[in-house]
Formats: C-alpha cells, structure tokens, sequence
C-alpha cells in the first residue's frame, strides 16, 4: 500500500491555494471529529491525491475503532477511483484491488453478523470488479473463498485455496484456517495457524485458541492444554481460553481410566475455571453456555432449572454464532425433558437439530422424544444415527436393545445379541474393571443375555457386577437378583458361596414373611427350591429332600419338588417310591411331560437292573421296556404336548436306545426316532436337543461324515448348555475316530477330560489311549505307543477293576514291542528293547490271567479266546524281539565307537584350532608392542625437538632484548632522535617536505623481485612488516635511518645457521599472527620524510649491509615460501610502504630503495591472514 506519511500525522498534498501540504494530526479532533472523515475526503478528492490515501485513512480509523469513519473512506476511496480521478499506473491498479477487497470483507463481515444474504450480491459485485482489473490476484482470491465460507460452501472455498502460492500469507492462513476447520481437517488447520502465528504472535483473536482446539480434535490432549495455558498466560481474560481449559478438564472428570480423587479434583478444577470466566465477562455468550452446563450436570436435588433454563435463552437473545444456538436449544431441551415437559423439550431438540444436524446429544434426546411419542420405528433409526457417529455410547446401545427386544423377528434377536454385546465392551474395561457403575443396567444386560443366547456364564458374571456394585454403593440387593445369579453360579457348576447367596435371599423373604403379597411368598418357595436342587448336588440329600417337602406342605402342586424326591428315590434304588412319587404327579396332571419323560426312565433303570442281575435280557425286563417306549409314544400319539419339543425329543432318544437293544428291529426304531426329532424341529427351529438327536441318529446309522457335521455346527452355536457341549463334544470325538481323525478326536476328548472332569476319567483315558494305539499303527511310531500305554494306565489307576482296561494294557505292551521289531534300526535303543521285553512279561502275564477267569464270572468286556491267543503270541514276539536286541547291540556297540571316533577328531581339531588362535593371538600382541615402542620413540623425538624449539625461541627473545637496548642508545645530532625525546624527530618539517615516493622492494641476488603498490594505509603496512620481521632475519641496518650493519651482523651471528622447514613454517606463522594482532608503534614514530642526500646516503650503507648479509647468506638465509603459498595469501597482506621501517619489537627490518636497486632483505615475505 503506497501510504505517505502514516504515524501521528498524514500529510495531504495540496495542488490549490498557498500551502503546499496539508497535516492531519490522526491523534486529535483533526481526524477524530465529527464530521472530520466527510472533510478530510472532500479534501483528498478535490486535490487528486494518490489512491493510496484514502486506504491510509481508512487503515488508521480501523485502528482506532472508528466504524463510522473507516466505512467513509472506503467509500469515497471507491467513488473516487469510479469517477476516474487520481494518477494512474501499477501501484494506483495494485490500490484499486485493495480498496476493492477492504470493501469485500467489510460486506461479508456485516452479512455474516446480520444474517443479511442480499449484501453477498453486493460481495459477488466487488470481486467481478476486482477481477476485472487481475483476475488472478492472490487477495481477490482469498475474498471468494471468504465468501464460500459465509455460504456455508466449504469444499469448493477449500479447493479455491488449495495450491495457494505463498502459504505465508497472513490472510490466507486465516481463511484457510477456518475453512478446514469447518472441513474437520484439522491437521491442516493446525498447520495454518501456526503460520498465522510465526508471522503475527500478537494476533487477536489469538490462533493458540484454534491450535489448541486442532490439538484436542487430533487427540494430543496435552498439546492442546499447553496451548490454551499459552494464551491464557499471554491474555489472563481470554475468555475462550479460559473455557477451553475448563471443557477439557470437565471430559478428564468423567475419564473412568483416572482415580476417584483425580477425577474430583478436575471436576473442581473445571468449576473454578467457568467462575473465574463468568467474573471476567459474564455476558459472553460461551461463559453462558457453561453455566447452563454445569447447572446441568449438578445432582438432581440442586439442580435449579430456572437458571439451567435463563442462561441458554439469554444465550439465544445475544448471539447468532449458530452454533451457540444449537448448544442453547439443546440445553434447554434437557431441562425442559427433565421437567417431563416433553411437547417443548422436542421442539427445543429439533430447533437443535437444525443447526447440528450431527451432534450425538442432540440426536440422543430426538431419539427419546420418539420413544415417549411411540414412534419406536423413528426412535430406532435415530439411535442408529448416534450409533454411527459414536459406536460405544452405552445410553443408546441399551435403549436400542431394548426396543429390538421388543420384536420377535430373528433378525432382531441377532440385532439384540450384536448391541448388547458391544454395550458390554463399552461398560466393561480391558481388565473386566466397570466403567460405567450402574447396577441395573447390568440386570438388565444379564436378562437380554438369558433370553437371547441362554450363557449362563455370561448372566452370572452380570448379576455379579451387578450385586458388586449394590454392595459397594451400600444398596439393597433385591431379592430376584440373589435369587438368579445363585442359580447361574449353580448351573455353572460354582458351588462356593452359592448357599449363602441363596440363604441371603431365603432371609429377604422371610423378613417380609408378614407382607400378604402373593409374589414375596412365591420368591420365598422359589428360593427354597433352588436351595434344595443345591444341596442335592453337593450331595447333602437330607436337607434338600426336608426342603422339598416343606415346599409341599406349603405348596402340594409344586409338581417339581415331588419329583425331584422321585429322582432321589430312583438314585437310591428306592424304585416303588420314585414310582409312587410320579404317579402321584400324573393324577394331578396326566399329561405332565416330566412326569411322563422320567416315569419312562424309571421303566428303562427297572429293566437295565433286571438284565445286569440275570446276565441277559428277561421277560420282565421286556415288559419294562416296553412300558417304557410306550409312555414315550404316548407323548406323540395321543395329543399329549405334540408342541412340546422337549418330550419329543425325550421320546426320540428314548426310541434310539431301543434300536441299541432290539437290534432286528432297529432300521424301524431308528426311522421312528427321526420323526420324533423332525417333528420337534418344526415346533422349535433351534431346539438344540432335537439337532443333538438328529446327530446321534446319524451316528447310530454310520453316516459320520454328516454326524460330524451337525455336531460341528451345535459345537459353534452361541448359548449351547454346558451338559448338552459335553455331550456333544464326546459323540463328535467318537464320529472322528470313525472317520479316521484320530488326533481331531483327541483333541475332542482330552478338551472335556480336563475343563469338565479335571483329568479324572477313566473312559475318557481309556478313549483317548484308543486313539494313541490306532495312530501307532498307522504310522508304525514307537513313542506314541508309549502315549497310549500311559493313557491306558491312567485309566487303570482310576478303576483297578476294570478288566477291560488291564486287557488294552497287554495289548499296547505286545503291539510296542511289535513296533519295535519292525522299526529301523537307527530308530531303536537298547534301552528300548529292554523296556520292549519287560512289557513282554507283563503282557504275556496278564493275558493268561485274564484268559483263566471263570465264564460264569466273565462281565464280557473282553473276549477270552482271544486273550488265550494274544498270550501264545507274546512267545513269538519276545524271540524276535530278543533277536532284534543283539542286532541292536551290536549296531550300539558300532555307533559308539564311531561317536568315540568322531568326538576324537572333532577334539583334535578343535586343539588345532586353538593353537592357531593362541599363534594369531601371540603375533598381534607382538605387533601391539612394536607399534607402541615406535609411539614412544616419536614421542621422544617429538619431545626433543619441541625442547629445541623452545630453547632457539628463548634465543631469540635474548636477542630481541639486545636490540632494544640498542636502540635506546641517543643519536647524533643529524636529526636522530635523543633518547629523552619521545616526538617524532621529522615532526617538526613534516609539512614542509614531500612524501618520499615508495619504492619496490628487490629480491636479492638472483631472486625473484615482487613489486610492492601503496594500497594500504600505514596501519596495514605495519602489520605486513611485523609479519616480515618475524620470518627474515635482518642486520640492523635496515631497522634503522642510519642503518647499524655491526649490530645486525651481531644478531645474524647469535641465530642458529641451520632450521628445519617444519619450525621455521611454525614460527613465521605465530610471529605473522602476532604481528597482526598488535601492529607496530615504534614503526610508525619513526615514519618520516627522506631528502634526496639522505635516500643516498642510506643506500650506500643499504647495499653494504646487503653484502654483509649476502657473506652471511649460508648461515643465515630467510626462507622463501613457496608461490603456491604465496598465492593463497591475501592482497592486504602483499601490499607493503616503501617508507616502512621495521619494528623495534620484532626486531626485522625492510629498507627502503629506489626502483631498480635491491632490497636490504632481497625478499618479500609475506603475512599470514
């Protein structure tokens, strides 16, 4: 901007009348008058000043707030450019465009501030005219995307200024700044700001507030912290930061990952704060905002809703931002919601909506109107809105569960299942720690558990939760919620503290024993019931059987507890009174299916205990079985519960064991039990007992590939009961052992050996040491016959009587010993084969024993005949197992003595390799002590001529004394000077006479002679003769006007004649330096004026000297630096005075001759730089 003249006046250049100029005094009513904005353009348009003027008004009447004034300025500034007036030329287009663009934001200011669009056509106007005169000016350009922004078009104001060619422009960060803030790129953004804060630290507003904030968005938390502390120390009553400091502090105090004390102390920290922003300007519409929140979040019993509500409406009446107004709307909401004003609370949400169409609080509250509306379908689908934008927000996953809860298709469930399950995540800390503690929700998570999957292990942990936290808070436990997780901890099989958190719940009730109400003493049987099943499973039959009938004196058509008694008396072989007890149920109800399912059982134990006792099947247990299967059809044919899955299912297992036993009619049996579990799958598409069956059936009917399949599926059902896995799991492992998959099946068995039996089963043990014995077979692998034979014993160990297993324990010793005997000989020990023949005796030992029990006593596990065999057949096997001992033996014997062989060399070898080490070892530590004897050597040598050095430096200084006091001795009276007289002894005709003219300096003899030009002025010449002195040794001729050959003979003399370069080179380089350093003084009194005699007479004396030093030359010779140096040295440092004389402090010396004539040194040296 051409301004002439800003600061405390601005002068106006005048074409009429008598002043030339015009001032303006900018501090006083000159410029701030009434009236004076309108004088001062009349002025500025009648004398054609440069545009630039009126921008330097307008900028100085911004700075002092003067709206009024500024709006003149540009005004007349755009009228007057409009009508043609004023220079023309770059810089009067170049202040057209930012007049033009001054006006552009003062529109968009007053639009955005007053809602007022039609001023955006006048906008649009500005820049076509701005583009008119550089369509491509980077200003114009950051106007536009001003204007896109005030439209609310972010993305194409983005794309305006993307590629932006100096991104240190002040107004292009700021604009950029915000644009991709509204964009939430906030790395962008960030990266904006601190640009606009490089370049202008002091900007207000201050951009560390939206630093911060692209901090806080971007999760540096405390990056943002340190931001907002920034401002705030640089500006204590920045509002905004303020706030920013008391926002993040409040979100730390709802942080459940901080202590209970942290969290305190942050939500005091976030108070203090909005107080202190309250007393700085508690008008500001963000302050009002936050004291509607915290009003908010106070506990119900203090909440002042009249202030809750006041604040967010005096918000609503000062304030278009409209995002302040969303905040408004939606606090008002809440506490309209809280006062069950739920008509207004959804206009107040919805008027929310509008401005923050994506908040989650805002569509949180919506979604809640919908629920009290009853329009459940719109409820669902805002939540599904929240959830979207914030996947992990339990109010919402659970009020969603909820309402899928309420419907009944299968995708619902699934929807149910998927909520709940993310609701437990979002409850739940990765250490099972509760981050949120409300008890109730996790009743009612247990509950939507229990009644989509079934888990018992599941609702247990949640009513456990749930029982902790009432505990905790000091809450009463209610009694259903005791009641459940002991009969989760029972179905679980988790009998610690279960009977005291039934006997818990057996108090609750008794203690409310005097209420009338029907459901109390319902809970009170219930209890009792649930105590007894306990105790019967903890084996304490007595106290469960006076438990259940005390449920029948309170109760007798509590059906469950009478049969229960049954089930006892069945257990106790006590058959005529578990038959009296079921009958006496099914004259209550005949067609109660438990009844009937273990009146059935009863009927199958009768006859199974009759068969066992006889050693076959007798005809009364016939009569039992079929009393049996006909109570089971019974449940099929004669309309009794033919919806009942669960009886048919009954009846179709029922059915399958009778094709085990009456093997001529089992394709019929079996074709009937698949139409019990058929029918049972139509009534209930996932009873799982119906799809076990089906599974059995298949088995049953050698269709294992198929039964491995469904069993599979059951197996990767959610929500199985753990009984029904158990069963499962085992039939599958028996169809993998079918099939072949022996170690699948494996896997099968030992998963249930040890998570339901605690690895103490004999069968299992047994089953698994099956499938051990069939993969050694196959793969002829000694070692996992082994396993086998320690699976079997185990099996042997828990039942010793089992004759059976004592059978397979021959087996896998005569079969091990097999293996052995036709396994490669590098595969067999001896200590094996003697384990082989020890296992032989055994096994040889036990069939024969077996083979010897009475037939009568025979329980038919094994086959006699066959033991006698197997015995005979250990004689056969031991003589080729001795036989493949001495092989064995043999080949040991062999392989020793090769591994002897072996071990040998390797060690030879080894020694070999260690004494080449040792030699290596040796010849490097030899070469160590040579290379550091050198070392000292060098050392020594160094040292030697270091003390060399040092004693010829010593030398010189005795010299350099000598010849100071020399020549402190007084001259002659032929104008030298006296030793008292401290003037300069040409002083006094110093401007009478002219300045000798410089001379060249000679190279002596045969040298080289260089020129010497006076460039420099005689503080140089000083410090280059210094620099001479300290290298070229002189006689004392050329030190002086006189010249004094005898003594600088002398001094040759004293010097030592011969010097290695290295310490010449080291002193020429300290004397140039401290000839640099410190230029001489006595050279520069004795500089004087020469008459012509006098050059003659000191040219006489000169060219003696010079053949005095040239006899001394061998002796003591100057060294000469090579051109190569000479070349590198500076030019100041060549150019030396013709009248320069030496320094009485170093003691060289360089004379002064005409052209033509050789000098006293025959050399220049030069100084070092």
């Amino acid at each position: 901007m051409a301004a002439e003249g800003v600061g405390p006046t601005v002068e106006i250049p005048l074409l009429h009348g008598d002043e030339e100029a015009l001032l303006v005094n900018l501090e006083n009513d000159d410029f701030t008058g009434p009236g004076q904005d309108e004088y001062i353009v009349s002025i500025l348009t009648n004398e054609s000043v440069p545009l630039s003027l009126f921008l330097t008004f307008a900028v100085e009447a911004h700075k002092r707030n003067l709206t009024k004034a500024f709006h003149t300025f540009l005004n007349g500034g755009k009228k007057y450019f409009d009508e043609g007036k004023g220079a023309s030329g770059p810089d009067t287009e170049r202040d057209k465009i930012i007049l033009l663009n001054a006006l552009i934001n003062d529109k968009i200011h007053a639009a955005y501030k007053q809602k007022n669009l039609a001023l955006l056509d006048e906008v649009t106007r500005l820049i076509n005219e701005a583009d008119a005169i550089d369509a491509r000016d980077a200003l114009t350009r950051v106007s536009k995307a001003m204007l896109y922004y005030v439209k609310g078009e972010f993305e194409p104001a983005y794309t305006l200024l993307t590629g932006f060619s100096d991104v240190n422009d002040l107004p292009f960060n700021i604009t950029m700044g915000a644009v991709a803030m509204k964009l939430k790129k906030w790395k962008e953004a960030c990266k904006c700001y601190q640009r606009i804060l490089m370049v202008a630290p002091d900007l207000k507003p201050d951009p560390r507030i939206p630093i911060g904030v692209c901090f806080y968005r971007t999760g540096h938390l405390e990056l943002a912290r340190k931001s907002f502390e920034r401002a705030l120390e640089l500006n204590p009553s920045d509002v905004t930061a303020i706030l920013s400091l008391a926002a993040m502090d409040w979100k730390e105090a709802k942080n459940a990952n901080r202590t209970l004390d942290d969290r305190t102390e942050m939500k005091k920290a976030g108070k203090k704060r909005i107080e202190t922003a309250a007393r700085v300007d508690a008008q500001h519409p963000l302050v009002q905002i936050f004291l509607s929140l915290r009003e908010m979040e106070k506990p119900v019993e203090v909440q002042n809703v009249a202030k809750w509500i006041g604040w967010a409406d005096k918000v609503l009446e000062n304030t278009q931002s409209s995002s302040l107004r969303s905040d408004a709307y939606f606090l008002k909401a809440r506490a309209l919601h809280c006062q069950e004003q739920y008509s207004q609370a959804f206009e107040s949400y919805k008027a929310a909506l509008e401005s923050n169409p994506d908040s989650v609080p805002i569509l949180r509250g919506l979604g809640e109107m919908y629920i009290w509306l009853g329009d459940e379908t719109r409820a669902i689908e805002t939540f599904e809105k929240v959830l979207e934008k914030s996947p992990n927000a339990t109010a919402v996953l659970y009020a969603l569960g909820s309402l899928y809860a309420k419907r009944h298709e299968e995708k619902a469930k699934q929807k149910v299942t998927e909520l709940f399950t993310t609701l437990a995540k979002a409850i739940t800390g990765p250490n099972g720690e509760e981050l949120v503690r409300n008890p109730m929700l996790c009743v009612e998570m247990a509950w939507v558990k229990e009644g989509t999957d079934g888990s018992n292990k599941e609702c247990e942990e949640w009513y456990t939760k749930a029982v902790n936290i009432m505990t905790d808070e000091h809450m009463e436990v209610p009694i259903e919620v005791a009641n459940n997780l002991a009969v989760k901890m029972h179905l679980n099989g988790k009998q610690e503290d279960l009977k005291h958190m039934f006997e818990i719940a057996l108090e609750k009730c008794r203690a409310m024993d005097d209420s009338t109400d029907d459901k109390i003493v319902a809970y009170e049987i219930t209890i009792r019931y649930n105590l007894a099943r306990h105790l019967e499973q903890i084996s304490d039959i007595e106290q469960a059987v006076a438990l259940y009938e005390e449920i029948l004196q309170s109760d007798p058509e509590y059906h469950d507890a009478r049969l229960r008694l049954g089930a006892i008396a069945e257990s106790q072989e006590q058959y005529e009174k578990a038959r009296e007890h079921f009958n006496k149920v099914l004259a209550f109800d005949s067609r109660h299916v438990d009844a009937i399912v273990m009146l059935a059982h009863h009927w199958e134990n009768l006859s199974n205990s009759h068969s066992s006792k006889s050693g076959k099947i007798s005809d009364e247990a016939h009569k039992e079985t079929k009393a049996a299967r006909d109570l089971y059809q019974k449940l099929g044919k004669d309309n009794i519960d033919r919806t009942d899955p669960y009886g048919l299912c009954g009846a179709g297992n029922a059915t399958l064991s009778f094709a085990r036993a009456d093997y001529k009619n089992r394709p019929g049996h079996l074709k009937t039990a698949f139409e019990y579990f058929n029918k049972a799958l139509k009534h209930e598409k996932t009873c799982i007992y119906a799809i076990v069956g089906i599974a059995n059936l298949f088995a049953e009917s050698e269709h294992y590939k198929d039964a491995s399949d469904v069993y599979q599926q059951v197996l990767d059902t959610a929500g199985v009961p753990p009984a029904v896995i158990v069963t499962a799991t085992l039939n599958h492992a028996h169809v993998l052992y079918n099939l072949g998959l022996h170690k699948q099946a494996i896997a099968k068995y030992e998963s249930v050996l040890h998570s339901t039996y605690k690895d103490h089963n004999a069968e299992l043990s047994n089953f698994i040491a099956r499938c051990c014995f069939a993969i050694a077979k196959q793969t002829h692998d000694p070692q996992m016959m082994l396993a086998a034979l320690e699976h079997i014993r185990k099996a042997t160990k828990l039942d010793p009587n089992n004759n059976s297993y004592r059978y397979n324990i021959a087996m896998v010793q005569q079969q091990y010993a097999h293996t052995l005997n036709s396994a490669p000989s590098h595969k067999r020990t001896v200590a094996a084969m003697e384990e082989a023949l020890q296992g032989l005796e055994l096994s040889r030992s036990t069939f024969s024993a077996l083979a010897q029990i009475d037939p009568a006593q025979h329980d038919g596990s094994y086959d006699i005949k066959a033991a006698l065999q197997r015995a005979d057949f250990c004689e056969k096997v031991k003589r080729e197992t001795e036989k493949k001992m001495h092989e064995t033996k043999t080949l040991d014997r062999e392989r020793t003595l090769k591994m002897q062989m072996l071990e040998e060399e390797r060690a030879k070898k080894r020694e070999e390799a260690l004494l080449e080490q040792e030699a290596k070892r040796a010849a490097e530590q030899k070469r160590k002590e040579e290379v550091e004897a050198n070392l000292l050597r060098l050392n020594e040598i160094a040292r030697q001529q270091n003390q060399a050095q040092k004693d010829e430096e010593e030398a010189a200084r005795e010299r350099k004394a000598q010849r100071k006091a020399a020549k402190g001795k007084p001259k002659k009276g032929d104008g030298i000077v006296e030793d008292n007289d401290s003037s300069d002894p040409d002083a006094s005709d110093a401007g009478n006479q002219e300045p000798a003219p410089k001379r060249k300096s000679v190279v002596k003899k045969k040298r080289k002679v260089k020129e010497v030009t006076p460039e420099s002025d005689a503080e140089e010449s000083d410090q280059a003769d210094n620099a001479a002195n300290d290298d070229v040794e002189t006689n004392d001729a050329g030190s002086d006007a006189n010249n004094k050959p005898a003594d600088g003979a002398t001094d040759d003399d004293e010097r030592p004649k011969k010097k290695s370069k290295k310490s010449k080179s080291s002193k020429s380089s300290k004397s140039s330096s401290k000839s640099k350093s410190k230029p001489s003084k006595s050279s520069k009194k004795r500089r004087r004026n020469v008459s012509d005699d006098e050059d003659e007479s000191r040219n006489s004396k000169s060219a003696a000297a010079s053949e005095q030093e040239g006899s001394d030359d061998g002796e003591s010779k100057p060294r000469k630096k090579s051109k190569s140096a000479a070349k590198n040295k500076s030019r100041k440092a060549l150019i030396l005075s013709a009248e320069f004389v030496d320094s009485d402090e170093e003691g060289g010396a360089v004379n002064e001759n005409d052209g033509g004539e050789e000098g006293a040194t025959g050399d220049v040296v030069e100084g070092e730089e």
